[in-house]
């Protein structure tokens, strides 16, 4: 009989409810549907909003993206132009090294021609000695000659003086062209050093060219970045404005149309699986249910769904719903795979509100089901009959 008394007194709380709204609804010469259509009104508003500040944001994380970007470009090439610095300073020690070779080298070639050169005036003078003694003194070297070999082999004397000297000279000539040539090399050397200097100093010029470039989209992008950023933040304040409004209008006509007051006496188990996972307490605000993906969520008592949404923070609920039951409670369903109200819906005591999932700050599929009372959080079991 009691059980009766209360599902009677539910059900005539609930037609009192219906019947003032229908008293407000001809009092207002038809403001029920204006207040439906103004309700919808203020949702797409803020809605609209949402996915204008989803869009700015989604840009935003592009430009941040090509700053990113050209900011490694930036340090790539600067790696690079680091590199080349430090193989010139090496081709500079090589080209000066070069250069010192070439100096000795020079050194060499200007004392072999002063040996060449003495060597032969000495041999133009002995050449014009042996003229002179085969012109007028031969009689008299001949006359001097104290052995017949002396005399038969006096010619051939001189003539190996000749030769030898000659060939002394080619000798000396021969190393001349030896250093020469050697010189010659050095200066190939130092020629293509101071080629492959001057082409990486160019790529040290095209890199600082391309490292300025980089610095120009780096500064656009972060003038970019802030240009958005003050676009995110004035839909962001346009956006919790509208959904304030939303919010405030539909706590208005609800509290104009129903009794301010908790609206059950007791709940009904929000979905058809018992499997506890958590509990309430030890910072764990409301009570797990474990149970497949897709199994049904239910109101767990009548009232108004004030939120039906995204829950966006670090430990997000993911798909959630609220439902203000009147007088200060209200009761959250979150990590759903999908929802099936939407906020300013009024639902019944065990109508499908959404169904089990693991979205938002979750690790399997399961309800998070809370209890709030003037917003503070509750122990969910303590308001149900068994």
């Amino acid at each position: 009989m009691y059980t009766q008394g209360v599902k009677t007194g539910r059900r005539l709380r609930f037609l009192a409810a219906l019947l003032a709204l229908v008293v407000l609804a001809l009092a207002l010469g038809g403001g029920m549907v204006r207040a439906d259509d103004k309700s919808d009104e203020l949702r797409d508003k803020y809605k609209e909003l949402e996915e204008q500040l989803a869009q700015e944001k989604k840009e935003m994380q592009n430009i941040q993206a090509q700053r990113q970007s050209a900011q490694a470009q930036k340090e790539s090439l600067q790696r690079q132009q680091q590199l080349l610095r430090q193989q010139i300073e090496t081709l500079v020690a090589a080209i000066d090294e070069t250069q010192r070779l070439i100096d000795l080298k020079k050194i060499e070639i200007e004392a072999k021609q002063a040996e060449i050169d003495t060597r032969w005036d000495e041999f133009k003078d002995q050449m014009v000695a042996m003229q002179i003694m085969n012109d007028s003194g031969a009689v008299a070297m001949l006359a001097s000659a104290e052995s017949l070999y002396e005399l038969l082999t006096f010619s051939d004397v001189l003539q190996q003086m000749s030769e030898k000297q000659v060939s002394v000279l080619d000798f000396m000539k021969a190393q001349r062209a030896e250093l020469n040539e050697q010189k010659a090399e050095l200066d190939a050397e130092m020629a293509q050093l101071e080629a492959d200097r001057a082409e990486m100093e160019a790529k040290v010029a095209e890199l600082a060219g391309n490292i300025q470039a980089a610095d120009k989209t780096i500064s656009a992008a972060k003038a970019q970045e802030q240009a958005q950023q003050v676009e995110i933040d004035a839909t962001e304040a346009a956006y919790e404005q509208a959904k304030k409004e939303f919010d405030d209008y539909i706590r208005s006509i609800t509290a104009s149309s129903f009794n301010p007051v908790f609206l059950s006496g007791t709940f009904i188990w929000p979905t058809s699986s018992n499997r506890i996972t958590q509990y309430y307490g030890g910072g764990h605000g409301g009570v797990d249910v474990g149970a497949p993906a897709g199994t049904p969520i239910y109101a767990a008592a009548e009232g108004t769904v004030r939120i039906s949404g995204w829950h966006d923070h670090r430990y997000s609920y993911g798909n959630y719903v609220v439902i203000d039951h009147g007088g200060g409670m209200s009761t959250i369903y979150g990590h759903m795979s999908s929802r099936a109200c939407s906020a300013g819906d009024y639902v019944q005591q065990g109508d499908v509100i959404g169904y089990v999932g693991n979205t938002g700050y979750s690790f399997g599929n399961h309800l998070h089901f809370e209890v709030r009372v003037n917003g503070g959080r509750t122990n969910p079991m303590g308001y149900f009959s068994s």
